[in-house]
């Protein structure tokens, strides 16, 4: 939607221009000289679509549905059905983490059981395959952290071929070659990110008053800034944003968000105080990406804090995590993590997480990132493991935790995936 150029190039070379998009349009409503512009967040008046929310794939989706209705009232032949790609559909759902509104989960849940059938898209049913995913029914953890991840990955590092040619095809040897490929791509992608991700930490300079996060980096690859800026965000609980140089003489970044600070809006305000950045860009209220002068970085720094500062509503940086309660030993239950499971969750749709006292009896830490542990709820054995932490937890722990399904040798167990920790050994519930 921000592509005017191209389009008044396009329409000079006598073609017609569709747009499809999904992203929020900026204030002022100002769109290309497109022949049409299909965005549920444009539209006004009486036919606006109920559901604002759909990725650029669902978006994509309903188009072609218009277009297959309108040509079958025409006496097209050569019709299907276009519950054959609700799977690819749901990937795309999750993997772009839009808000899950009823309309989204109903996709979702339509693309879920498709994944669980025979009739799976070969591409999806390999990627399952490659990650170990196979050994449970597929769910949106399965689409987010395994499937999604390796589909984006050979776009953020090159060109996204592979992955269309995966999806496209209904070999499923070549689609497991293309998984296979795409796996390699994702672990080098890990790697990359975990090292630009420790460097823009390293060099990450606030002072007091800031409320924002700003990083600007020419080495960092542009394919990856905005999960650094996602990790940037993690860490400081601020609205942050990651830069890189590209080619084109300009500086490209993404940013990211916390609840209370609108980052679209955000982005607009800053082109208002200061034109001369020549920011342009857009997204949604969690993320979004842009570009602008490099000369006016610190000029832009100094801005995006203070239309932070602005827009924040008022307890934006006061960090909360909602939990659903306490779990006794007697409420642990495979029944209990298994119906979990086969819900729909992600954005606007959080995945219930539980607090409470753990008694570790036993830990390590793996790969250097990772606490591993053992530990009693009661009388109860429970696994668990904590993310991206790299020392040991205290021997009474309140935890803040979801139930996960671990699987190893067909054999399965509940697993608590730690969220976050008191450290103050207060209690949670104090």
């Amino acid at each position: 939607m921000v592509s005017f150029e191209a389009v008044l190039e396009a329409k000079r070379l006598g073609l017609d221009v569709v747009i499809t998009d999904h992203h929020m349009p900026d204030n002022r409503m100002i769109f290309p000289k497109a022949d049409a512009i299909v965005n549920p967040w444009a539209e006004t008046g009486e036919n606006q679509f109920g559901s604002k929310n759909l990725c650029g794939a669902g978006v994509a989706w309903y188009v072609m549905a218009c277009v297959k209705d309108y040509l079958e009232k025409r006496g097209w032949k050569h019709s299907f059905a276009m519950k054959s790609l609700v799977d690819i559909l749901a990937v795309a759902t999750v993997g772009d983490m839009v808000r899950l509104d009823d309309n989204n989960i109903k996709l979702v849940k339509l693309g879920l059981e498709k994944m669980n059938s025979n009739n799976v898209n070969p591409g999806i049913a390999a990627l399952m395959d490659v990650s170990k995913y196979n050994e449970k029914a597929a769910n949106t953890q399965t689409i987010g952290f395994g499937i999604g991840p390796m589909l984006n990955s050979c776009g953020r590092l090159g060109s996204a071929e592979r992955a269309m040619t995966l999806l496209c095809t209904d070999d499923y040897d070549e689609a497991f070659m293309l998984a296979s490929e795409l796996k390699e791509t994702n672990d080098a992608r890990k790697l990359m990110q975990k090292q630009m991700s420790e460097l823009a930490i390293d060099n990450l300079a606030m002072d007091v008053s800031s409320h924002s996060a700003c990083i600007f980096n020419p080495e960092f690859n542009e394919g990856v800034v905005g999960l650094i800026a996602s990790k940037v965000k993690d860490l400081t609980n601020l609205p942050s944003c990651v830069f890189t140089a590209t080619e084109h003489g300009y500086i490209k970044g993404s940013f990211r968000s916390v609840p209370g600070v609108h980052i679209r809006d955000v982005i607009d305000l800053v082109s208002q105080l200061r034109p001369d950045i020549k920011l342009s860009g857009g997204g949604h209220a969690a993320s979004a990406g842009a570009k602008c002068d490099p000369d006016k970085w610190d000029i832009f720094k100094e801005t995006f804090n203070q239309a932070v500062i602005e827009l924040a509503e008022k307890d934006a940086f006061n960090p909360t995590l909602m939990v659903d309660g306490e779990l006794k030993e007697s409420d642990i239950n495979m029944r209990l993590a298994e119906d979990i499971s086969t819900e729909v969750w992600g954005q606007g749709m959080a995945a219930p997480l539980f607090a409470g006292p753990v008694e570790i009896t036993d830990q390590k830490i793996l790969k250097d990132a990772h606490c591993k542990f053992t530990g009693k709820i009661g009388r109860l054995m429970v696994q668990g493991i904590f993310f991206g932490r790299a020392h040991f937890l205290p021997p009474i722990s309140n935890l803040v935790y979801a139930l996960d399904i671990n699987v190893w040798n067909g054999n399965k167990s509940i697993q608590l995936l730690v969220q976050g920790i008191d450290e103050s050994q207060e209690g949670l519930f104090a």
